[in-house]
């Protein structure tokens, strides 16, 4: 075991060997290091040195392997001085890196790999060095396996698809390297997509009709791994075609496979938008699996179960809550039934059938049971997530936000809070790998973050809840404008709320000035979508514009506000009458603040016939917005010497102002108070001083709780009511 006499790179060398390959006995070992330069022609005796030197320095663990067969010796555990002591030899010498990567089995090209990919965190030359692995291996009887690049980043994985991309690979060579990648995968979806697009592309037009089928069917799943619905219904829909006509011939053997084919085909298109078209092909799926599930249910009832819990959700999605009630309790209690007669039942699978049956129940407001199905179906999917994070960390993290907002709903906001914050994390993660498919997921519970942190009057967090979810919106619309710029506006119009709480009000113009661009946008593409967005974001903008004294453009985005709101509710008064109100009101204070108050008037005018018209039709709670608009028109009546005209707006003001103030006064009482100074006010201008006196009396005489003394409007006569109100 002398190797004093053995040069130091020739030790180097063999110590990375043993590092990236484990030797399964002598023999074995002899060889590995024979790919060291320095030992390939060394005499046997010389070589047997050097590999009793580096068993002596990596012995195998007998504790932890006591059985027959153990290594002679084995590669060490996980560490960052071993990969970088790898990366430097077969970086400094080509000759060294060539002969390692030549001629390896399929075990110790994953061997080399798995340890390349850990070195890819932290060593910049390491993702060429594992891409040239799988090069050098790709082509031999067998492929390395793909798995062992699950838990890096994207370095490694791009050179993986570059490899499987562009390399000239035989259709075995692509179909074994695929059978080596995972299934659930986050981290190589995309290289599993790559790889089965090739292979469809390269089958022969006399392969077998089967074969096609159950290639265009995995090219389907794969295009929904990826967040590609749209192309996962069209590869599935190929697939159905082929299967379609198998079991027109024999149904015996190739149903069970259409009914496979069909269910996926509901799934796709309702995530692709197409709900109507989503239903027929599930309940297809439905109507093949019972026959199949009631003669085998040990191979077939977990099917049933699954393609349930999809019609389900289709139900769900078309708002047949009749339907879906039922349906998804069926799938539930088929898993529950499979799981205690110890027959096949797939958890994950599981515990999304107790999620959509959460999600049904919620909507029938029966929030305890949801709440319930929600922390079970929480609990299974941390213990599959545990077991293969790459697999289930999407389905926990579905879990928990549902969760969380059954928190929310209950009540519990600690606990949503708590909830929504790991899910979030957990997206995050997912988004780093696959953006394109995860990005959309995060931003939701983003999102929701900030609403309710707003909720609790938590600005501190609720503004950067909001500014995050305003990023991710940005990266999404930069991709695809046409899917996501009306999230991003929308975003955008809650982030300027988000900062007007927090007192930074010119961050706040700046968001809704671009959200409102971004409206504008949209509505002069598609006017019958987007009008009823824009219209309440003018009004608001208009009132942030009066914030910082610019009365002409807030009073043109008040104009056209109401423009809009004029023509939509025309069309329908039921959704947009109310806010054709509210915008009629806050007109007319920018006409007042602008010293048109002819033009006050008339809008005031109107925004009171159409708050009657609003409460007349049931929505009562419009009512102390009707008083603040009679109370501002009386005040300009009064402006232009018209203190008869004046005076019923007043008094009904101070009527309406008066019955609120009685059943809530810590809302109203102030309100009143203004409206009793004006209209005191009024009968001053009319020449009825006792009448006056008498309503001051009612101002400045004894106040009940919540009733601040010296409260009575602005000293200028004017309303509180100048600034204008949001629409939400």
């Amino acid at each position: 075991m002398d190797v004093s006499a053995i040069d130091l790179v020739t030790l180097r060398q063999a110590v990375a060997v043993a590092c990236m390959f484990t030797a399964v006995d002598e023999e074995d070992a002899l060889e590995l290091l024979r790919r060291v330069p320095g030992l390939a022609e060394a005499p046997e005796w010389e070589v047997f040195s050097v590999a009793l030197w580096v068993r002596r320095w990596y012995p195998v663990d007998q504790a932890a392997q006591p059985s027959k067969g153990d290594p002679w010796w084995e590669t060490p555990q996980p560490d960052p001085l071993v990969e970088a002591h790898v990366v430097a030899e077969l970086s400094h010498s080509q000759q060294f890196a060539r002969r390692c990567m030549q001629s390896l089995t399929a075990r110790q090209a994953t061997e080399a790999l798995a340890i390349l990919a850990r070195a890819c965190a932290h060593q910049q030359q390491a993702p060429a060095l594992a891409g040239a692995v799988l090069r050098a291996s790709v082509t031999g009887p067998r492929a390395p396996a793909a798995g062992s690049a699950t838990q890096v980043s994207g370095a490694l994985r791009r050179i993986i698809a570059e490899v499987v991309s562009d390399y000239h690979l035989p259709l075995g060579a692509l179909i074994r390297i695929k059978r080596g990648i995972p299934a659930p995968t986050v981290a190589l979806a995309e290289i599993d997509l790559i790889l089965t697009r090739r292979i469809n592309d390269m089958l022969q037009h006399d392969t077998r009709k089967k074969v096609t089928a159950d290639w265009r069917h995995e090219l389907g799943l794969l295009y929904s791994q990826v967040g590609r619905p749209a192309e996962a219904v069209s590869a599935t829909e190929e697939a159905i075609a082929i299967r379609r006509e198998l079991a027109a011939a024999q149904p015996g053997r190739h149903r069970a496979d259409l009914a496979v084919s069909l269910g996926n085909l509901g799934v796709w298109a309702g995530q692709a938008g197409s709900q109507s078209e989503a239903l027929a092909p599930t309940i297809e799926a439905v109507a093949l699996y019972r026959p199949l599930a009631a003669v085998a249910p040990r191979c077939y009832g977990h099917d049933l179960a699954r393609v349930l819990n999809d019609l389900g959700v289709r139900y769900l999605e078309l708002d047949r809550m009749a339907d879906a009630l039922p349906t998804a309790e069926e799938a539930v209690t088929l898993y529950r039934e499979l799981a205690v007669a110890g027959l096949r039942c797939h958890r994950t699978e599981f515990g999304r059938s107790l999620d959509n049956l959460a999600i049904v129940y919620s909507k029938v407001n029966r929030l305890a049971e949801a709440l319930t199905l929600a922390e079970e179906s929480v609990a299974i999917h941390r213990e599959l997530a545990a077991a293969n994070p790459d697999g289930f960390r999407a389905d926990l993290a579905l879990s928990l936000y549902n969760l969380a907002i059954y928190y929310w709903r209950s009540g519990r906001h600690d606990e949503a809070l708590a909830t929504a914050e790991e899910s979030a994390s957990v997206r995050r993660e997912l988004a780093d790998v696959n953006p394109g498919r995860f990005r959309p997921d995060l931003v939701r519970t983003i999102a929701a973050l900030g609403d309710w942190y707003a909720e609790l009057e938590r600005a501190a967090e609720a503004v950067p809840a909001t500014e995050e979810a305003v990023a991710i919106h940005r990266q999404l619309a930069a991709v695809a404008p046409a899917h996501h710029l009306p999230d991003l506006a929308s975003s955008l119009d809650k982030l300027s709320v988000r900062y007007s709480e927090a007192e930074r009000q010119a961050d706040a113009l700046s968001s809704i000035e671009e959200s409102a661009a971004i409206y504008r946008e949209l509505a002069a593409t598609d006017p019958s979508r987007y009008r009823g967005n824009l219209a309440p974001l003018l009004n608001n903008l208009g009132i942030y514009y009066w914030r910082f004294d610019r009365l002409a453009d807030a009073l043109s985005a008040a104009q056209e506000s109401v423009a809009l709101y004029h023509d939509l509710a025309a069309t329908d008064p039921d959704h947009h009458f109310s806010g054709f109100a509210i915008s009629l009101s806050n007109l007319s204070v920018r006409y007042s603040q602008s010293d048109r108050l002819a033009e006050a008037v008339s809008a005031g005018e109107d925004a009171v016939s159409a708050y009657r018209e609003v409460i007349t039709n049931g929505l009562g709670q419009h009512l102390s917005d009707l008083a603040g608009s009679l109370e501002n028109l009386g005040i300009w009546y009064r402006e232009l010497d018209r203190p008869m005209d004046a005076l019923p707006p007043a008094e009904e003001s101070v009527a309406i102002f008066r019955n609120l103030a009685a059943d809530n006064p810590d809302c109203y009482l102030s309100d009143l108070a203004s409206s009793l100074d004006n209209l005191a006010d009024c009968y001053s201008e009319l020449g009825r001083p006792e009448d006056a006196e008498a309503i001051r009396k009612e101002v400045t005489g004894p106040q009940e709780p919540g009733y601040p003394p010296g409260s009575a409007g602005r000293a200028d006569g004017g309303s509180d009511h100048e600034e204008g109100e949001l629409v939400g």
